[in-house]
């Protein structure tokens, strides 16, 4: 409607056909559509409903600052395609939640290289339950240095801090190998805070913690439950991370 000042709509579990779901998602790419935050889960939006997601948050009208489409059966060509246009400079999410919709490993690998890009405002980002597989796994890992770095240690090697506080992985079918590669990532990340706190000296870091209010980078929270972690891995897992990086870490 024209000049509809509606900005939050909550129409989640409400057995909508595909084509109303796709409608819904079609309407806000309208310039007349200021809807900041949308609950659409468990909607049968299927492909062409998360095909129409994906052209909307890519598009310059949308408003969409959170978005939850969890339980959807989107399937693997929408969900790589959503995850591409978390990658554009119009998408302006900075929460996703797109859980249980059998994304599969392209997705997968998508939403690996969206995680800590200078591109993406995303705060939190919930993706589990999608299948995504050890090769992804391996993806989000190696993403870790970026997601984890602090302001001083990005700064140190050209990046922008990350953004994103709370990322969900869980039930992804990772696999050890890939959360092995996490616990690296993680030991370094102490490692590099360490040295950082080091040369800079305790007043200094806890001044540059608190400009702005906003936390020295890092992840709030990082779940990785349900992905094939044996019991000494997870142990070790928890001794390496530490509240430096992860402040919250389930396993």
């Amino acid at each position: 409607r024209e000049g509809s000042s509606l900005t939050s709509l909550g129409i989640g579990w409400n057995q909508l056909s595909t084509d109303s779901s796709t409608a819904v998602a079609e309407a806000l790419q309208s310039p007349a559509c200021k809807l900041q935050r949308l609950g659409h889960w468990r909607n049968d939006l299927r492909e062409t409903g998360g095909r129409a997601i994906a052209t909307s948050l890519a598009s310059a009208h949308c408003c969409l600052t959170e978005l939850d489409i969890g339980w959807n059966e989107i399937g693997p060509a929408a969900g790589l395609a959503i995850a591409k246009a978390l990658a554009s400079p119009y998408c302006k999410l900075i929460k996703l939640v797109a859980g249980n919709n059998a994304f599969g490993p392209a997705a997968g690998l998508a939403f690996a290289e969206v995680v800590g890009s200078k591109t993406s405002r995303l705060e939190h980002l919930a993706i589990h339950m999608n299948g995504f597989g050890e090769a992804a796994g391996a993806a989000f890992a190696d993403r870790m240095p970026v997601v984890l770095a602090s302001d001083d240690t990005g700064a140190a090697s050209g990046s922008s801090r990350c953004v994103l506080e709370e990322l969900f992985l869980n039930s992804n079918a990772f696999g050890g190998d890939a959360l092995r590669c996490f616990a690296e990532h993680f030991r370094a990340a102490n490692v590099a805070r360490e040295r950082n706190e080091q040369r800079q000296g305790e007043a200094e870091q806890k001044q540059t913690a608190t400009v702005g209010g906003t936390r020295p980078g890092g992840l709030a929270l990082l779940n990785l439950q349900d992905n094939g972690i044996s019991q000494s891995d997870a142990e070790s897992m928890v001794r390496v991370a530490g509240a430096l990086c992860v402040e919250t870490l389930l396993l």
